[in-house]
């Protein structure tokens, strides 16, 4: 085999691995991932928002989804991005990171990133909080805005 053939050997192999992992992210992964963040994260916040906003009867708290990969919460001069960042695969395990990003008068913040460990085969998921509850998670930031002395509707 000559010198060439060796290198486009090389080539149709990486190419056939990358083929298979896309199809893979796309059949497998990418459903799994839309699934879990939309039910079990980003309702999470919606629904919170919801619920606060009818309970008080104003719109205290705006809630904005674009697309499905980002979120937004709201008061006058505070909001939180939450954009689902990174996807990594090792072992059949996927690691999703989410990163909010916090915006008061201007001023950006980064909070801790928040990652999503599902196993796709058996459909188990966690979150890597310290309380790994993201209804607690959330009504902390809620909490946290609304303590916050410049937070206003």
């Amino acid at each position: 085999m000559s010198e060439i053939d060796e290198l486009v050997e090389k080539f149709r192999s990486k190419l056939l691995k990358e083929q298979e992992c896309q199809k893979y992210k796309d059949e497998v992964a990418t459903p799994v991932i839309n699934k879990i963040f939309n039910e079990n994260f980003v309702s999470v916040f919606k629904n919170l928002s919801e619920e606060l906003n009818n309970k008080l009867g104003a719109q205290v708290i705006g809630f904005q989804q674009e697309g499905t990969n980002r979120f937004t919460i709201q008061g006058k001069y505070h909001r939180v991005i939450f954009q689902r960042g990174k996807v990594e695969f090792a072992g059949g395990i996927i690691n999703v990171s989410i990163i909010p990003v916090y915006i008061w008068k201007g001023v950006t913040k980064h909070l801790g990133p928040i990652s999503i460990i599902i196993n796709p085969e058996t459909s188990y998921f966690e979150f890597d909080l310290s309380s790994d509850n993201i209804k607690v998670y959330s009504k902390n930031l809620f909490s946290n805005l609304v303590d916050d002395n410049d937070f206003f509707v």
